[in-house]
């Protein structure tokens, strides 16, 4: 991987907006986000050989994900960063602490959890559920971040260990997987909650499921519409809409690991905006850094 990389606020109006994830959780973020921006051209980069992230330790998150982030500004000079894994997300302030990825700070980057604690904060919720990975869950950001915009709204979490595999893997029509979410949800249905939040991206591609779990009063909140909303705005703060007589709109995905069952996978999952051929992965080599020795 090259150490110099290019300034990427001069990235072209035209240019991809970069989208990152673990697996195909982040499908779920770029179908909604295409739903709204149609002219824009979009690179997915899914990091399926390290997939799951969730319960790895937070260093070899960050050397695996500011890599992957790495690759998408040094070889294809995106024009804005969405970490669509809220896993990432969590260990983004860390990331761009390191020296040895300050280029990354010359871009725009959009996360799930930012915008998502915004208008919770803002809503008319009491008691807010969470269910996420369990990196995500120890991280206590979404807790802490929304008491800290509004202390009067109770936050209680729960780890999903298993649900992105089952997703990731589309096996989300076994019994197993069916009692395993069951199980999952039940503490914070018994705790009455009246919004959840689905605090993995990979969890909006089981919205169903979910919803015919929880009680009709409960309302499902999905970070992918808040992410929409946020890339909408900084595409008109910065004036950097791709819209013009001979742009040609175009969504690329890469995975790190095998295409194959990405591609499976992605054909099975309930999207309704993106059409294009998920055929077009492909194997990405990347070079991942050295993570430096702390001790």
């Amino acid at each position: 991987m090259p150490s110099e990389q290019p300034d990427s606020s001069s990235a072209l109006p035209s240019a991809p907006i970069g989208f990152f994830d673990s697996g195909v959780g982040g499908l779920s973020v770029l179908d909604t986000v295409f739903h709204h921006l149609r002219d824009e051209s979009y690179l997915y980069l899914a990091d399926t050989q390290h997939m799951p992230y969730g319960e790895r330790d937070p260093q070899e998150i960050v050397r695996l994900a500011a890599s992957c982030l790495t690759w998408l500004v040094s070889q294809h000079q995106v024009k804005m960063l969405v970490v669509a894994c809220n896993t990432a997300s969590v260990c983004l302030p860390a990331m761009l602490e390191r020296p040895e990825y300050q280029a990354l700070k010359t871009l725009p980057i959009i996360n799930p959890i930012t915008p998502t604690c915004r208008w919770v904060a803002e809503g008319p919720y009491r008691r807010v559920g969470v269910i996420a990975t369990m990196a995500t869950v120890l991280s206590k950001q979404y807790v802490e971040r929304i008491q800290a915009a509004n202390p009067k709204i109770e936050v209680q979490q729960v780890a999903c260990e298993l649900l992105a595999t089952f997703i990731e893997h589309g096996k989300t029509h076994k019994p197993l997987f069916q009692s395993i979410l069951e199980e999952y949800l039940a503490p914070l249905i018994e705790w009455e909650m009246d919004a959840l939040i689905l605090g993995c991206t990979h969890y909006s591609h089981i919205g169903q499921e979910i919803r015919s779990q929880l009680p009709d009063s409960v309302d499902i909140l999905d970070p992918a519409d808040f992410i929409a909303h946020e890339i909408k705005q900084q595409l008109k703060c910065q004036g950097s809409s791709s819209v013009a007589e001979d742009h040609v709109q175009a969504i690329t995905f890469r995975v790190t690991g095998e295409p194959n069952e990405f591609e499976q996978v992605s054909d099975e999952l309930p999207m309704k905006n993106i059409t294009v051929d998920i055929v077009q992965a492909a194997v990405v080599p990347l070079i991942l850094p050295e993570t430096p020795n702390t001790d």
